[in-house]
């Protein structure tokens, strides 16, 4: 398969399998005007960066099936991620492999599948011809089963099947290298589970701006109160309602809470110091921000707890400077953060989030 220096293909072609930090991944992006690698939070989603000009897309993951990238593991509250593929399509006017181009007939990559003893398949929707294998990647061209139109070129790892005893190897040799993580002490508790309590002062201001002009397009709605009775009815103990304090939540019912991790001599720190993790209605769960002041500088950037967790959003739609202004109103010597290092940072510190709540579910 050719690559030539300066082609577009063939630059994606040597960074594919590199890690998203690699320095030559972070300089192919800054050459091309693109975004920094996406923050990868979850190993089943596949995050893009998109050149939509040049017609080119960059494909992260986390989860990349081949015995030296296994199992996923993380870094400072983040997946280490790779760039795994890349899609090609209209308007892309640079060469494929070299020697082929988007504008490649159906039937030449039927013969040239054919010819390279590549796979074919073909789903109700798309047909697919792979058409070149060379040093563990493979190039596909797909096609639409309706109208028969070109629909894009992928480039991608060659990847082991999901199952296979290479993979089960290389989970239990890493398993048997990595250091024990310490557990978190929590203080015993006793007596009844706290009621609903008024919200701190912040937040207060917070459901006020909510209740006026709204919050913009973020998927996040203010609670009237702190309330009791969600984080029983999330995990099926009531012992949890004394570690978190639902305050929001998404559209979908998830919810949005401070988790009560720091105490001094078994007496809980103020809620505005302590973490704001989000327990999805879908059984989703992460770390969002490391206090209430980190909060309130990411909803400011346009970013909810749901898009971080879900979806690994460092940026938002659209700036709140409403909600910036409350953060600097009441947290004054905190300086405005970036949105990445509030991620990072809360899933670094308190990435045993959902192992605690494992532990809180009866068995």
């Amino acid at each position: 398969m050719a690559k030539p220096s300066g082609d577009v293909f063939a630059q994606i072609f040597q960074l594919l399998g590199k890690r998203s930090d690699d320095p030559e991944v972070l300089a192919f992006h800054a050459a091309r005007g693109l975004k920094p690698p996406p923050t990868v939070t979850k190993t089943d989603v596949l995050y893009d960066v998109r050149d939509k000009k040049a017609g080119f897309a960059l494909n992260y993951e986390a989860e990349v099936r081949l015995p030296e990238f296994y199992p996923p593991r993380k870094e400072n509250g983040k997946y280490v991620a790779y760039l795994s593929s890349a899609t090609f399509g209209e308007p892309f006017t640079g060469s494929i492999a070299g020697e082929l181009d988007v504008a490649l007939p159906e039937k030449d990559a039927k013969a040239l599948a054919k010819k390279a003893k590549g796979e074919t398949w073909s789903t109700p929707m798309y047909r697919g011809y792979v058409v070149r294998r060379e040093a563990g990647r493979e190039v596909c061209f797909i096609y639409d089963s309706d109208d028969d139109s070109f629909v894009e070129v992928r480039l991608e790892l060659e990847q082991l099947e999901e199952g296979d005893p290479a993979l089960a190897k290389a989970a239990k040799e890493a398993k048997a290298k990595a250091a024990p993580t310490p557990a978190r002490v929590f203080p015993r508790r006793t007596g009844e589970p706290p009621a609903n309590e008024p919200l701190p002062a912040p937040l207060a201001a917070l459901f006020e701006l909510q209740s006026a002009d709204g919050l913009g397009e973020i998927d996040f709605e203010m609670l009237a109160e702190i309330e009791a009775g969600g984080p029983e009815a999330w995990t099926r103990n009531a012992e949890a309602e004394h570690e978190f304090r639902v305050f929001a939540q998404d559209g979908s019912g998830g919810l949005v809470a401070f988790w009560l991790v720091h105490h001094d001599d078994g007496v809980a720190r103020p809620l505005a110091e302590q973490p704001v993790v989000f327990l999805g209605s879908e059984g989703e769960v992460g770390a969002v921000a490391t206090d209430l002041a980190d909060f309130l500088h990411l909803l400011a950037a346009g970013i909810g707890p749901y898009e971080v967790v879900e979806y690994g959003a460092t940026e938002g739609e659209e700036p709140q400077p409403a909600i910036a202004k409350l953060a600097k109103k009441f947290f004054p010597k905190r300086k405005k953060r970036d949105a990445n290092t509030i991620v990072v940072e809360a899933q670094r510190d308190y990435g045993d989030l959902g192992d605690r709540l494992e532990a809180l579910r009866p068995s």
